[in-house]
């Protein structure tokens, strides 16, 4: 009897200790909240007063998107803030986080894909807009414990065709946001709706972001016949941007950019609603130009199609402003649900939320010539995955030194100007396309391809400048090499060559491939064996291969 009342107690005890330590759990969790809330206020203030937006409100009209993708990324920041807290208090909330093996993280990756425009090009590389939403919003994602990776992946003269097949090995497989900005050359292609599917097999299951390449730019000349240091007068439209909470202003009132900028996305938006796709414009601030913060010297040191260090600014304000809003509008729920319900119940309400939101692929809305989870080998540089190199599936051929006989490594950047690389340097620039060249005398170059499921192979070379490459070079399907497959290669230690065991592959070259040649015949699961032979006087480049 007193050895049942004793276990009795200590499990009264235990209870106890149980519950009083819960209770310091929410504490510790809600005074991190807190702080976090603050920082946020701080850095949306900060934005708010140096773009004057009581004064020029179109600022406003940079982002929309639908209530459904303003929650997928307000709940994913909520999941974010509980993993990270579980992490690093050893609470474990790991079976009320879904899939904690793969989710349980403290960081937040956002990466941004895009052409010269988001690479930073004529500015610094760290004066670039990506960079600049990292240094705008790492202080508050500190505060709520997490670490924020803002990742500048983009590249210089990049088409359509592979790049936006090619997301995952530049964005990275842990991005939960990943914008892309390309509009200049495919912001109305149909390609973008390979650019979704494909990131949306990422397993982080990341929103898309949207983000428009122009950025309303203007001479100083414009400014000089314009009266200075005259109020501006709100218009209605302006006024209700002021009057409306975010949510409003993104689902409703800036619903019609979406269509401005981008008329093939409307629908897309519809059918993949599981990417949670928002869209940015940076060009209704061109009525305000020569006034306030849109100063008169708003271009200089940029040319026309590329932002300025100031349109940088105002573009990471765009970004950072209202996904800020978003943080914070996770973090006052979070701490609501805190005060009515335990830790654990809310981890598991917030999983269910992501859940939900995420939805399954279904059937392609345009003809398109790949399939889903299009694996993608290249050198070009900045890119994240690096078990993606295309140089690193060369079985032979390639030869170790300039000397020596067979296909070569170079930068692009070199073939254009000897002193390219250097000067881009200089500037902080990532972006490079590493390369192989090879020549009739090379020989053949044999790359190894394991292939998940039967379908398309791509092969590529690089864009040139404007379509031109270097003297002396041919485009691939111009210059007619030889392609060969070798199948069911069960060691590759000691793989030899031979057309005798291979099948010669015809191949084509249509417009929409841009720089790529296909494959004629859909290739079967299984790891081969492509070797490449060139023929004739000039060059070739290789610059990816993309199989399923």
């Amino acid at each position: 009897m007193i050895k049942g009342m004793m276990i009795r107690i200590f499990l009264i005890v235990l209870s106890f200790i149980a519950d009083a330590m819960a209770d310091v759990h929410l504490e510790n969790l809600q005074k991190l909240l807190n702080e976090g809330l603050l920082e946020a206020n701080g850095a949306i203030h900060n934005i708010f007063q140096t773009w004057s937006i009581d004064e020029y409100p179109k600022f406003l009209k940079s982002c929309a998107m639908s209530r459904h993708s303003w929650d997928m990324l307000k709940f994913k920041y909520m999941h974010r803030v509980l993993s990270a807290y579980s992490n690093k208090t050893a609470h474990n909330l790991g079976q009320s986080l879904y899939d904690s093996h793969r989710y349980h993280r403290n960081d937040f990756v956002i990466s941004f894909l895009g052409s010269s425009v988001a690479a930073g090009h004529d500015s610094y590389f760290n004066q670039s807009y990506p960079i600049l939403v990292g240094d705008i919003m790492r202080p508050v994602f500190y505060k709520l414990g997490i670490d924020l990776d803002s990742r500048n992946v983009a590249l210089g003269n990049n088409p359509c065709m592979p790049y936006d097949i090619c997301v995952s090995i530049f964005s990275g497989n842990d991005a939960d946001i990943i914008q892309w900005e390309q509009s200049y050359n495919c912001g109305n292609h149909p390609i973008l709706e390979q650019f979704i599917r494909q990131a949306m097999v990422i397993p982080s299951n990341p929103i898309l972001v949207f983000s428009e390449s122009q950025t309303a730019h203007w001479g100083a000349d414009k400014c000089n016949n314009q009266p200075q240091n005259e109020p501006h007068i709100l218009d209605d439209e302006e006024k209700e941007l002021l009057a409306s909470p975010a949510i409003k202003i993104v689902n409703e009132l800036n619903k019609n950019e979406i269509h401005r900028a981008w008329s093939v996305l409307g629908e897309m938006i519809k059918h993949y609603k599981g990417a949670g796709i928002q869209t940015f414009t940076h060009t209704a601030h061109e009525q305000y130009a020569c006034h306030g913060p849109y100063i008169k010297d708003w271009e200089k040191g940029a040319a026309a199609w590329h932002p300025s260090a100031i349109a940088h600014r105002l573009r990471a304000s765009h970004h950072s402003y209202f996904w800020l809003l978003c943080l914070k509008d996770a973090i006052v729920d979070l701490s609501n649900m805190l005060k009515y319900r335990p830790l654990d119940q809310v981890a598991k309400e917030v999983s269910r939320h992501i859940i939900a939101h995420h939805r399954p692929l279904t059937n392609t809305i345009h003809k398109t010539r790949v399939v889903d989870n299009m694996k993608c080998f290249s050198d070009y540089e900045p890119r994240t995955i690096r078990e993606a190199s295309l140089t690193g599936r060369v079985i032979s051929g390639l030869a170790k030194n300039s000397n020596e006989k067979g296909w070569k490594n170079i930068i692009y950047e070199d073939l254009v100007h000897e002193n390219l690389v250097k000067q881009s340097l200089k500037f902080g620039y990532k972006d490079f396309k590493h390369l192989i060249w090879g020549e009739a005398d090379a020989g053949e170059l044999s790359i190894l391809m394991n292939v998940s499921k039967e379908g398309p192979v791509f092969i590529c070379e690089t864009p040139g400048i404007w379509g031109a490459l270097p003297d002396g070079f041919d485009h691939l399907w111009e210059a007619k090499p030889e392609v060969f497959l070798t199948f069911n290669v069960t060691s590759t230690n000691d793989f030899s060559f031979s057309k005798d065991k291979a099948l010669q592959m015809s191949y084509k070259h249509e417009k929409d491939m841009e720089i790529c040649m296909q494959i004629e015949k859909p290739v079967e699961i299984g790891q081969h064996v492509m070797t490449i032979s060139p023929k004739g006087t000039n060059k070739i480049i290789l610059a990816w291969v993309l199989h399923p």
